[in-house]
């Protein structure tokens, strides 16, 4: 299980973070702003909140305002490893014009702002 979180701006804007190189699944690949895996003592709203500060440096008062969207369930294959097998807890976060994501853990290489269209042209 995993947490995936969407940061955006009124602007129709989001972030996306590139995935670190040493990542074993799907490195340097773009992501959510904040993704992470959900560890056995959490519950998703709690595992979304520590990956926003972990992965693009927000601040616990900001990472309260999350806010659940979905749910869904991806499994795919992986290269030499069998099976990316996950359920997805997704949230949606709006961030101020001015937050810029700074990584806290090594394992977001960068972020890039780009329009909802943009992203959504991405395959």
């Amino acid at each position: 299980m995993a947490t995936h979180i969407n940061g955006c701006r009124q602007g129709n804007t989001i972030w996306l973070g590139g995935r670190s190189e040493t990542k074993p699944t799907d490195p340097g690949k773009l992501d959510n702003l904040a993704a992470v895996g959900i560890t056995a003592d959490e519950i998703p709203w709690v595992s979304a909140r520590r990956a926003l500060w972990e992965e693009a440096g927000v601040s616990e008062q900001i990472a309260a305002q999350i806010e659940p969207v979905g749910r869904m369930h991806m499994r795919r294959p992986s290269l030499g490893r069998g099976f990316h097998d996950e359920q997805l807890y997704i949230y949606d976060l709006e961030l101020a014009n001015n937050f810029v994501p700074t990584n806290q853990d090594g394992e977001v290489s960068g972020f890039i702002e780009i329009s909802f269209g943009e992203a959504a042209s991405m395959t």
